[in-house]
């Protein structure tokens, strides 16, 4: 090292035989140790453009991160966020693979190192794209939910006994929240007005979502986008960038209600489809149940009402599952402290 030139990326002073350095894991840049110890994590919020009650709005970062060398820039423009030669650089990006419909798969890494999506198939071509390059990866992962968020603004206001059994607390029968966007949709909505619900086209805040799952016995999940007219281009776009889905119908897309749905302790009925995402986090008949039809939703909706405490241990299975793995803490500490 005597004979070279080399200088530390953030003193820019030279780098002796014997200093104790780090070296960057993805474009090899070396720093003195002392120089490293002193740089602090640098979190980006690049969720303005994000939808106005986006989920991701409500995610904390900066109360769980540990690590000193990570830059983490999060929401719709997060892929655009400047490279820090001196950091490690995450994006997280939960628009894929819905947003492939009016953009590309950024294949090119320029602005980060790792990405963490929760589309495994975006992921899956992705690393297929960048085999040679020097560690850059994409990870599949779950939607986060900041649990001191949600305490602090909902479960301390009502002093709710998370993880009870029965909670006395479910005064709604069954609920779905999402836009009426698909002819699914609307039979979800003709099933439940059977019942004393509470259906929710537009949620008028985040805080107003997560009290009607709080106060809901089932919710209703779907995790896939259809193709119908209305989007029918962005079908072909996404089909062109992903060719997995070349044949198909519909598209796999886990949204953030499977995890809220969990983290509220509601009974899920989660539609059932062609890829069945959800068992990749929950357990079907411990966690959830699935049903195949309108049909079939309207008689387990009828089932669990008419004996709510028999079936009350799938929703408290969800949350103890949620609580112990897809918390934020857990989304920091298994896929961002880890650098």
């Amino acid at each position: 090292m005597d004979n070279k030139k080399i200088n530390c990326n953030v003193c820019l002073n030279k780098i002796t035989s014997g200093s104790i350095i780090f070296i960057h894991p993805f474009n090899n840049n070396i720093i003195h140790n002392e120089c490293y110890d002193k740089l602090n994590s640098l979190v980006v919020n690049c969720s303005d453009n994000n939808y106005k009650y986006d989920p991701v709005k409500y995610l904390n970062f900066n109360n769980y991160i540990t690590s000193k060398n990570i830059k983490i820039s999060w929401g719709l423009d997060s892929i655009k966020s400047k490279y820090n030669n001196n950091m490690i650089n995450i994006v997280v990006y939960f628009e894929e693979p819905n947003y492939l419909g009016i953009q590309d798969i950024d294949y090119s890494c320029d602005n980060y190192d790792i990405k963490l999506t929760l589309c495994k198939y975006t992921s899956q071509e992705f690393n297929k794209k960048n085999i040679n390059k020097l560690n850059k990866k994409c990870y599949n992962v779950f939607f986060p939910i900041d649990t001191v968020y949600l305490k602090n603004n909902l479960w301390n206001k009502y002093n709710y006994k998370l993880g009870t059994c029965i909670p006395y607390w479910k005064k709604i029968n069954v609920v779905y929240i999402g836009h009426e966007m698909y002819k699914l949709i609307t039979e979800f909505k003709q099933i439940m007005n059977k019942y004393n619900n509470n259906y929710i086209l537009s949620v008028p805040d985040y805080l107003s979502k997560m009290d009607s799952y709080l106060h809901s016995k089932i919710a209703i999940v779907h995790n896939i986008l259809i193709c119908q007219d209305n989007n029918n281009d962005i079908f072909k776009n996404i089909k062109s960038k992903l060719p997995i889905f070349k044949d198909k119908d519909n598209i796999p897309q886990i949204k953030s209600r499977l995890f809220e749905a969990a983290s509220s302790q509601c009974i899920i009925l989660c539609y059932r489809d062609d890829y069945n995402l959800i068992e990749d986090y929950f357990k079907e008949g411990e966690d959830f149940i699935y049903f195949d039809s309108s049909e079939h939703l309207d008689k387990l909706i009828k089932i669990i009402l008419d004996d709510y405490e028999k079936y009350s241990y799938i929703a408290l299975n969800a949350y103890k599952k949620f609580i112990n793995n897809y918390t934020l803490k857990h989304f920091c500490d298994k896929y961002i402290n880890i650098y």
